[in-house]
């Protein structure tokens, strides 16, 4: 996106990613400061992006951690809604898992004056939407962290031919790996029901799935005893 500010560190090119990785940067090299100024043996791990493969697997992948003798490890992230100059953390759940997922509905084109010669893949499409979202809502109680959000929708080619795709995406977000697989399963019973009753082709597919950040309950607790957060 454009950046639209006049500060010392703005982009050079005028655009800027805005996910707040220079702070991500800022952070871990300030704690680089502090800790060559100690006695403490810290080794610093700049994350090689978060999406797309991204996370800590790439680099547990490489073996790279068998170099080390690591006794712990501690991951920041950046709140901005918090309070300036303190660190916030809690034990267990602490982000939540999420995935990108999509939807690819096919049917088959016509003239709209001519629907029995077609398959409306775009009726279908938002059928399965509508009740998965409905379905989803009411499948868990207020104090289960689930969210089901689709954030794309194309379809069709000319306002009056019956459209032969759909392609939606969007995300699945949660704590408890059985909610997960019970949206995932609103879903694929949706898609089924349009498959018997609309004569469409659904292909659902789940996409860069990351699982939740659950903090260790020990690691907490020593942060917490030496008054670190």
């Amino acid at each position: 996106m454009e950046e639209n500010t006049d500060l010392e560190f703005k982009s050079t090119n005028g655009c800027m990613h805005a996910c707040g990785h220079d702070g991500h940067m800022a952070m871990v090299l300030e704690i680089a400061k502090y800790t060559k100024e100690s006695n403490y043996n810290v080794l610093l791990l700049f994350q090689p992006g978060e999406e797309k493969p991204g996370g800590a697997k790439p680099i547990i992948d490489t073996q790279f951690f068998k170099q080390f003798n690591i006794a712990a490890i501690y991951g920041t992230h950046i709140y901005p809604e918090l309070e300036k100059g303190k660190v916030y953390t809690r034990p267990n759940e602490m982000m939540a898992g999420g995935c990108e997922f999509e939807i690819l509905v096919k049917g088959k084109a016509s003239h709209a004056a001519q629907p029995q010669n077609g398959i409306n893949a775009l009726t279908a499409c938002v059928e399965i939407l509508q009740k998965s979202l409905e379905q989803e809502e009411k499948a868990f109680d207020n104090n289960t962290f689930h969210l089901l959000h689709f954030g794309t929708f194309h379809s069709g080619q000319a306002f009056n031919i019956i459209a032969d795709q759909a392609h939606v995406r969007g995300s699945i977000r949660y704590y408890d790996p059985k909610v997960f697989d019970q949206i995932v399963n609103i879903i694929e019973q949706n898609t089924n029901n349009a498959i018997k009753k609309y004569k469409v082709q659904v292909n659902f597919k789940v996409n860069h799935h990351y699982p939740p950040v659950l903090n260790n309950e020990e690691l907490f607790h020593t942060l917490y005893k030496n008054n670190l957060v």
